[in-house]
């Protein structure tokens, strides 16, 4: 005879690999980075681990590339996650206003095209826009007599705002499909109910969308900040964090320290840091928004 199985514990069952997956490939991790963090691990010196206390964190806020790299970090996030919460709620605004079912699948597959392309293509393909020699944006500035140098991710002063433009160019689309689920669901009824009381489309916008989007608004910028603020292949294969130091960002100053320098210590320090900045953010903007609501 088989033995029952109570609901709840079938419950258990069913959730289970979701608990084993995050365990193996996220809390586990963290928990072994921050362990790291206090031990000097250089594979180099055949010394094993060798517990050294604060040390690496002594040496991280001691270290000038540190705050390079988490001041170009800031930069980065900031405008990216600006640009993908505004334009994607812009597109997403345009989108949903469009009645025509075929043109607005059309627009919206086009819109989409830039996240069916891999972040390493993207990088290669907007490394190749930025090139002098190869990019169709110079015949355009030279048909027009302006004398433009178009080298951006040659000069120290453009090359952030190069690589920023580029992850602005491949991620707003998947905001502007988050918006546009947002909208969606919106009640018509809200709407219709407003236009009956004579408001105009600005007043509907101000104060009907807006504060309906409030809590998206919170959970798209925690989430894009989480994911920008530790975001490496694109920035990587684009510049490598050059010129100098220009685009050197906190994901890419880690890579160098763990899988160049091989001082896994001090990377697990850097990337412990560099979880705490970005938690404190993402708490302080909560913190911020319920505040106001």
């Amino acid at each position: 005879m088989k033995p029952k199985i109570k609901g709840q514990n079938v419950g258990y069952i069913f959730i289970s690999p979701l608990i084993i997956y995050l365990f193996s490939l996220s809390i586990y991790p963290m928990i072994r980075v921050l362990y790291m963090s206090f031990f000097s691990v250089q594979p180099t010196l055949h010394a094993g681990e060798i517990f050294i206390g604060f040390e690496n964190y002594i040496k991280v806020f001691n270290d000038p590339l540190f705050y390079i790299s988490l001041q170009n970090t800031i930069i980065f996030v900031a405008g990216s996650v600006f640009f993908h919460l505004l334009l994607g709620l812009f597109l997403a605004l345009l989108i949903n206003k469009l009645t025509h079912n075929l043109f607005k699948n059309v627009c919206r597959t086009i819109i989409l095209i830039p996240i069916a392309i891999t972040p390493v293509a993207v990088a290669w393909m907007w490394k190749m826009i930025y090139h002098p020699a190869f990019s169709f944006v110079p015949l355009i500035f030279n048909a027009l007599n302006l004398d433009i140098t178009w080298a951006l991710l040659a000069y120290p002063e453009t090359a952030l705002t190069a690589v920023t433009i580029t992850n602005i160019w491949h991620a707003t689309p998947y905001y502007m499909l988050y918006w546009l689920a947002a909208l969606q669901s919106i009640s018509p009824e809200i709407y219709e109910a407003s236009e009956v009381d004579g408001a105009n489309m600005q007043q509907r916008f101000r104060y009907i969308t807006l504060p309906q989007l409030k809590i998206f608004f919170i959970f798209f910028a925690c989430w894009d900040i989480i994911n920008t603020f530790m975001y490496w292949d694109l920035v990587w294969v684009m510049t490598r964090g050059g010129p100098g130091y220009s685009t050197e960002i906190l994901a890419t100053y880690i890579y160098k320290q763990a899988f160049q320098a091989l001082n896994f210590g001090y990377a697990s320090a850097l990337g412990s840091v560099g979880f705490l900045v970005m938690a404190t953010v993402s708490s302080v903007l909560i913190y911020m928004m319920r505040e106001r609501g």
